[in-house]
């Protein structure tokens, strides 16, 4: 039972850098959570744990002046059946006090995790340091961000259009699917789980020409294409045989 109560009040002092690791791996698109086994990830989870907890003494002793004994709570985890009877008085006296610490720490945990994320994205820490990149390629590929890599030609803040064409199986044969990328989703199996077009016109493959792929704009006057109904087109990523990605940039003309 000791060595379980140790055990307990160690995780609770982890858990907050493991609640930031997973606010900052699960993202907008994503359903992602974790992609290695739960000790890999509690051992990825003690540097942030270790930050949270050295800023949370440093406010609760020097700014809330709050008393925290750094020693006992050592000797707690590690050596659980060294306490006296005095001290277990003292531990049932601060159990509510040590719940409402855990849950605040927790939560910062999460929060840190997410700014920490929406940081890393704004000012592309994710490109210039590998380290920081989000485990999931189909994210850089679909926003456009592998652009912006290393001895990769192009800016993707200069992108305006993403436009997709997925080649398919139906019963007819196969299909090509081209339209505007409007939305995905991640899996969580650093995948692609689905994508949503718009303005969406399919061809058989079949029906392939010597020269390239329509523009979007000319697919309405091209025989081959058939336009599809409906505002908005979902394609499971299990029915995608293989996709290609074209970036946009719209330029006006200057009167």
């Amino acid at each position: 039972m000791n060595i379980a109560i140790g055990a307990l009040i160690l995780l609770l002092l982890i858990f907050p850098g493991i609640l930031f690791r997973f606010a900052f791996l699960s993202g907008p698109y994503s359903r992602k959570n974790f992609q290695s086994s739960l000790t890999d990830e509690v051992v990825l989870s003690l540097i942030p744990a270790f930050l949270i907890q050295t800023a949370a003494y440093f406010i609760t002793d020097h700014i809330l002046r709050i008393n925290i004994d750094v020693s006992f709570l050592i000797r707690l985890v590690s050596q659980l059946n060294l306490i006296t009877p005095s001290e277990f008085e003292t531990i049932e006296n601060s159990i509510l006090l040590f719940s409402i610490y855990s849950i605040i720490t927790c939560i910062s945990g999460y929060l840190s995790g997410k700014l920490f994320r929406y940081l890393v994205a704004k000012y592309s820490w994710d490109i210039k340091y590998h380290s920081l990149r989000f485990n999931n390629e189909w994210y850089y590929l679909l926003s456009g961000r592998i652009l912006d890599f290393p001895n990769n030609a192009g800016d993707s803040k200069n992108i305006d259009m993403v436009r997709v064409d997925v080649m398919s199986e139906s019963q007819s044969g196969t299909i090509i699917y081209s339209g505007i990328l409007r939305e995905f989703y991640l899996s969580k199996n650093d995948g692609l789980d689905r994508i949503y077009l718009s303005n969406v016109y399919r061809r058989k493959l079949n029906d392939d020409s010597p020269g390239e792929l329509s523009a979007p704009l000319e697919q309405e006057f091209d025989e081959r294409y058939y336009k599809m109904p409906g505002d908005m087109f979902v394609i499971p990523y299990q029915q995608i045989k293989n996709i290609n990605i074209s970036y946009y940039v719209i330029e006006e003309d200057s009167v």
